[in-house]
């Protein structure tokens, strides 16, 4: 399969599209040297705990030699894309299953597979009983596509709704960034025109609309919580026009759906991958910084000179740092950052979700042998 060439830090790594959004997820786009074990800074008022805390892993799932290419999770089930035929000589197969287990554990089911030949290895995120995924195939070493198709599947009934897709033209030339929650999915794509914009799709009513943004907006990485959409708006930055599509940032954008207006969260022009948990929108912002704000705008809060993308259930926030080779988490309510030993791991690389105070987790296969398996932690008594 054709590969994308995405810079972390000063050295290429080869990638995927869709796993680059993975990785960017869970690892940032630092620029320092990555393997770098400086400790990270600490500021505006976050406060450093020197002793970190150790944290017993319990399994979910072993896999055996297939990945686990993203992962997400909600109060029920933890969902990933893998591969269904194993990993051989190193070799990791074309990614073309999605699969889902109980967090209690059991036997993962396969609950959507590649219709179109394409790769299934992008986020996965689930709303109520609705799971939604691209599949799409790279158009040779480029950045756009062959194809995409933006899809959910409904994990009780089994019915496939298909939300967009593209086979040609303008809307090929980046792939969409999604977001799912309450009942509703927003992306960003290209129009037939070439232009930017958000979509929004419910599940309950079965309709879709455009956001109706300000003239000149470049929307891209939005997610959803309630009424509330965030998203990135490209046009802020400066260097966005030699930018691709995974490396787009700019100013904090929040759209209020009932009324739809357009507000400011925060002006700089370098967020990058927001997520929102709670009443709370983390991100990580240029240079290096790992920064929240309240949902509902704000204060904006620098957490500290850290490299890596957070996520936050509205009371911590959580990432892995690059550089420090290892989770860190923000008390919300007290402001320490705390680092996380997972276990005895001296390095969990790996995908990650933060659901509730439990963080799931899935080492990278080189780091296990070959093999994945979906683990969680509990942080239930560091919630501040």
């Amino acid at each position: 399969m054709a590969k994308l060439r995405v810079w972390w830090g000063g050295g290429a790594a080869a990638a995927p599209l869709g796993v680059a959004i993975a990785l960017a997820i869970s690892v940032s786009c630092d620029q320092g040297s990555v393997g770098s074990q400086s400790t990270p800074s600490p500021i505006a008022g976050a406060t450093a705990s020197p002793q970190p805390i150790r944290l017993v892993a319990h399994t979910v799932v072993a896999l055996g030699p297939h990945v686990v290419a993203a992962l997400d999770c909600d109060s029920q089930q933890v969902a990933w894309p893998t591969n269904s035929q194993p990993i051989a000589d190193q070799q990791v197969p074309h990614r073309d299953a999605i699969e889902v287990v109980s967090l209690s554990g059991g036997t993962p089911r396969v609950v959507a597979r590649s219709a179109h030949g394409g790769d299934l290895d992008s986020p996965v995120p689930i709303t109520d009983s609705w799971l939604v995924y691209i599949e799409y195939r790279q158009h040779l070493n480029t950045f756009s596509a062959d194809f995409w198709y933006l899809s959910s599947v409904n994990l009780v009934t089994k019915e496939v709704r298909q939300l967009a897709s593209a086979t040609a033209g303008a809307e090929l030339n980046e792939l969409p960034r999604y977001s799912a929650s309450d009942g509703r999915v927003v992306w960003d794509q290209f129009d037939p025109s070439g232009a930017p914009i958000l979509r929004l799709y419910d599940f309950g009513s079965a309709k879709e609309s455009t956001l109706d943004l300000p003239p000149g907006t470049f929307p891209i990485n939005p997610v959803i919580s309630q009424n509330k959409v965030v998203f990135i708006d490209n046009s802020t930055d400066p260097n966005s026009a030699s930018e691709d599509w995974l490396g787009r940032r700019g100013s904090l954008r929040l759209f209020d759906i009932p009324t739809g207006q357009t507000t400011t969260l925060d002006q700089e022009p370098t967020a990058f991958m927001a997520q929102i948990g709670g009443s709370h929108v983390v991100w990580f912002g240029m240079p290096a910084q790992v920064k929240t704000v309240p949902l509902g705008g704000g204060k904006v809060t620098v957490i500290g000179n850290y490299s890596g993308i957070p996520q936050t259930n509205g009371s911590i926030v959580v990432w892995y740092d690059s550089r420090a080779l290892g989770f860190l988490v923000f008390g919300l309510g007290d402001g320490h950052v705390t680092p996380l030993q997972v276990a005895d791991w001296p390095d969990p690389r790996g995908n990650f979700a933060l659901c509730g105070s439990r963080l799931y987790f899935a080492l990278s296969p080189d780091l296990e042998a070959g093999t994945s398996t979906i683990r969680y932690v509990d942080l239930a008594g560091i919630t501040v």
